[in-house]
């Protein structure tokens, strides 16, 4: 009994040596301070990473400091070794992705502390939102105008739903593996439209117009993004009495 029980003592004490000195992956955080302690050249790229005039016209070269990590298996502890791949290999990928982005994807990349036309996918037809809710009370007693912004925004919205939707990438075995979402499709139609319930739903023509340009958004949406417009559909009409409306309103909109 007392063999077993030292023999257990013996296994814990090892574990727990163990895990003490493996529990530091990663020493980022030591490197850095070392550099801001020894290297002024490391303080200097820190500080003027964040002065970067990214608007600015004139090509110069910014030096931004970069942590990478290497995942590599424990048996792999010199560096050089198996998955602990070399730093010569580290700095010879980070001159290509410098060379590549100096003198090609600099062409087709903008980069600006403003949204704008190029950079934002809604920057454009949240405008239309704009406009129609200006149309709207209590700024202004313009139904025409905003049902307009609705109905082109249903055009443009419906443009853009093959480039929202999801990326499936399977394996050789036809696994999924990773499934990319550009951007929800639910959170598009609410950053568009929730506003426009606010203000818009208590006149039967605005109503109309919004649910005319879901169903324009509908017959290019895919299966998925369909499920989302009706579940937006139906916050949409939430709390919404048809009963309160009219009944020439209702029958004249109808038809």
């Amino acid at each position: 009994m007392k063999k077993i029980t030292l023999l257990l003592l013996l296994l814990v004490s090892t574990t727990l040596i163990f895990a003490q000195e493996n529990h530091k992956k990663c020493i980022t955080t030591k490197l850095v301070e070392e550099e801001l302690k020894n290297n002024t050249d490391y303080v200097d790229a820190r500080q003027n990473a964040g002065k970067i005039n990214y608007n600015s016209k004139e090509r110069k070269t910014n030096n931004i400091p970069v942590v990478i990590h290497i995942i590599h298996r424990t048996s792999h502890a010199n560096i050089g070794s198996g998955t602990n791949i070399p730093d010569i290999q580290i700095e010879d990928a980070l001159r290509i992705l410098n060379e590549d982005f100096s003198k090609n994807l600099i062409r087709y990349v903008e980069i600006g502390d403003e949204a704008n036309l190029n950079n934002s996918l809604g920057f454009g037809t949240k405008k239309l939102t704009e406009i129609a809710l200006r149309a709207l009370p209590p700024t202004a007693t313009d139904p025409a105008t905003a049902c307009f912004c609705i109905d082109q925004l249903g055009e443009a919205l419906k443009g853009i739903t093959t480039i929202l939707a999801q990326v499936v990438y399977s394996d050789e075995q036809n696994n999924v593996r990773h499934i990319a979402q550009k951007e929800y499709f639910s959170r598009i139609l609410f950053d568009h439209f929730a506003q426009i319930k606010l203000y818009g739903f208590n006149d039967v023509a605005i109503i109309k117009s919004t649910l005319t340009a879901f169903i324009k958004i509908a017959e290019k949406a895919e299966s998925n993004q369909n499920k989302e417009l009706w579940e937006f559909t139906m916050f949409m009409l939430e709390n919404t009495s048809f009963l309160e409306l009219h009944k020439y309103n209702i029958n004249i909109q109808s038809r």
